[in-house]
């Protein structure tokens, strides 16, 4: 390895990272590996492995990443509140009559949700909870249930206040309000494609998503007036950020404080426990994410690998389009290249 030069070394390593990932090892153990093994190389194992115990404290130091674990205690309170039935079926009251309605509503739960949640995979995991069995007792196909609620989940990334971008920001040292506000029409936008991409679907498979019901307007509005919790705890979290009334950590607070109190009727000591272990399990997640990728940036810093390859494409005169196009083919094909040849 130290016959290398930095640059093929730092691409060793990033192979090394991908196949132990195809090989099921997590993605922050893996580029914590990795980037001690590759910084040994550079400077030695005594300062490589100190890595670990410099970024874990700056990472637990950090007050900024405490919002991550807010808004996930927040999107825990949400869950048990039964606030994601309420969205559901708000959604369901202006969408379910159409054709492939369950479907659309699907998509505006997973908005609506991802907006008091900020983590993707709750959103996917609660609404196949909640939309799975609807659509199934209703005929839908297979394909359009699992498709919207597979779709309609990474909203919960997108829609702010979203875990990942207060994590990209954290690392960026981006200014976070300023993320979510860049964030909020493509959201909208994903809302209305992926309606619309339903829509197309049914009327060429009207099998597929069989219209329901539809709902008087008073029935509507009941369903509205019983949804009032979901609605303010949205606004009080958005509206607070964007009016610049509440700081991001102070809107993620006032949230977590709502969801509380919206699911004290329903919750027991056994279900807020179950929060906190969740809340806590997710957040550690994520710093070991975190953490090993700091690591991993570390030594492809050392390496001044980047340097390189942005000289190359300046000779070249590719555009950045086009490179990024090809960087994400390569790593789509490095993730999925395992299941095609029975490796995992």
């Amino acid at each position: 390895m130290m016959g290398l030069e930095p640059f093929w070394l730092a691409m060793v390593g990033l192979g090394a990272m991908f196949a132990l990932i195809a090989l099921h090892v997590p993605i922050g153990v893996a580029m914590g590996i990795t980037g001690v093994a590759g910084v040994a190389a550079f400077v030695g194992l005594d300062p490589a492995m100190s890595l670990f115990a410099i970024e874990a404290s700056s990472a637990i130091a950090n007050e900024n990443l405490a919002i991550i674990a807010i808004f996930l205690l927040m999107g825990s309170f949400a869950n048990a509140a039964g606030l994601s039935g309420d969205i559901y079926r708000l959604a369901y009251a202006f969408l379910g009559h159409r054709p492939g309605g369950l479907a659309a509503a699907t998509i505006g739960g997973c908005a609506g949700f991802g907006a008091i949640c900020g983590s993707s995979v709750a959103t996917t995991a609660t609404m196949a909870r909640i939309a799975m069995p609807e659509m199934t007792k209703r005929a839908y196909s297979p394909e359009l249930a699992a498709g919207s609620i597979a779709s309609g989940g990474t909203l919960g990334i997108l829609i702010p206040p979203s875990v990942l971008m207060v994590l990209y920001g954290v690392l960026t040292e981006q200014f976070v309000i300023a993320l979510f506000a860049a964030a909020l029409l493509p959201g909208l936008v994903a809302v209305l494609f992926y309606i619309l991409t339903i829509e197309i679907y049914v009327r060429l498979k009207p099998a597929a998503g069989p219209p329901g019901p539809k709902l008087t307007w008073p029935e509507r509005w009941a369903i509205v007036a019983g949804s009032w919790r979901a609605v303010l705890l949205a606004v009080a979290v958005s509206g607070g950020i964007y009016s610049g009334v509440f700081t991001v950590t102070e809107a993620a607070s006032v949230g977590a404080t709502l969801a509380l109190v919206f699911a004290l009727t329903r919750l027991t000591w056994k279900a807020f426990t179950d929060c906190l272990l969740e809340t806590a399990g997710n957040t550690c997640l994520i710093f070991v994410i975190l953490i090993g990728a700091r690591i991993f940036s570390y030594f492809i810093s050392l390496s001044q690998a980047p340097d390189q390859v942005v000289g190359w494409i300046r000779e070249a005169g590719l555009a950045p389009v086009v490179v990024i196009f090809l960087l994400i083919r390569l790593i789509l094909i490095a993730l999925v290249l395992p299941q095609w040849l029975g490796w995992a």
